[in-house]
């Protein structure tokens, strides 16, 4: 996706959408994870949407919620 930014920077910019499980909301690098692969794409973050599932945050709200918000 960043390089499609760079090929076609009049374009709208896209936004990558990917699901994170109910294992990798309780993985303690989850955030470690993210960042280096934003890192290694050059994508910027805010072209990045990570999709929680509501099942996967009612399993243990508050432990996962603060994975989320940091």
């Amino acid at each position: 996706m960043a390089e499609w930014h760079r090929s076609f920077p009049s374009v709208r910019p896209l936004t990558v959408n990917v699901n994170v499980s109910s294992r990798q909301l309780t993985d303690s690098r989850l955030v470690e994870d993210v960042e280096l692969a934003l890192a290694e794409s050059g994508l910027d973050p805010r072209f990045l949407a990570l999709e929680v599932t509501e099942s996967s945050i009612m399993e243990m709200p508050s432990r996962r919620l603060q994975r989320l918000t940091g």
